[in-house]
């Protein structure tokens, strides 16, 4: 799956790619209740961009953590 993140300009919280968009932006409309069809139509996104970004704490939990593999 291609990245569908990036960075805000000033190096702050990431953002969607290709917008100022913060994906935690997405992730805190899911926490609240909100699925990802509505979330999807109110922020005018493809569902496989919010999809992606939901998944991606659970796809990347070694990096997010600090336990890559060979670490000790």
């Amino acid at each position: 799956m291609r990245n569908k993140a990036g960075r805000s300009s000033d190096g702050g919280r990431p953002v969607l790619k290709g917008t100022r968009m913060p994906a935690d932006d997405i992730v805190e409309n899911w926490e609240a209740g909100i699925d990802e069809s509505a979330i999807a139509a109110n922020f005018h996104l493809p569902i496989a961009q919010v999809k992606a970004i939901l998944s991606y704490p659970a796809t990347h939990q070694a990096l997010l953590t600090g336990s890559a593999p060979g670490r000790a």
